[in-house]
């Protein structure tokens, strides 16, 4: 059985419209998840140090931004004389780093969970995750 090569894209859209390399994978994620992550598996680091190590680093403006929405959500709490990077995550990080959606939505989740409106309230952070404004394909609502 021989089997035959299929281009899903003209090569006119190949060579003109794609990029060479597409974007590594730490810039297309946000970053408060990753750093979320980082401080599940490693709660002593200092976040930055350990993101300059990677292959295409993030900027350090946008990792200082990713970490101060952390702390606006409460799911980082400064240790005193600490360097503020390596903060500890609060029982609601652990529990936001678990979850795979956007993290403004799973702690509205677990901020209604004592009230009778969770189930609508997952309802509205599936749909909002399901269509995203970063992401080219959007499911159709009807």
């Amino acid at each position: 059985m021989n089997l035959l090569p299929i281009e899903l894209f003209t090569r006119y859209v190949d060579t003109n419209s794609m990029a060479a390399q597409p974007l590594p994978e730490i810039k297309r994620t946000p970053l408060e998840s990753l750093l979320l992550q980082i401080k599940s598996t490693r709660p002593d680091a200092d976040v930055r140090d350990y993101l300059s190590k990677a292959l295409d680093p993030p900027q350090v403006k946008a990792i200082e931004t990713a970490w101060a929405t952390l702390r606006l959500l409460g799911a980082v709490e400064v240790r005193e004389g600490k360097n503020e990077l390596s903060a500890k995550l609060t029982p609601l990080g652990c529990h936001l780093a678990m979850i795979p959606v956007d993290l403004r939505l799973a702690k509205v989740s677990f901020v209604v969970f004592g009230y009778a409106v969770l189930s609508s309230c997952i309802l509205i952070a599936i749909v909002v995750s399901l269509v995203d404004a970063r992401s080219r394909c959007y499911i159709p609502l009807s």
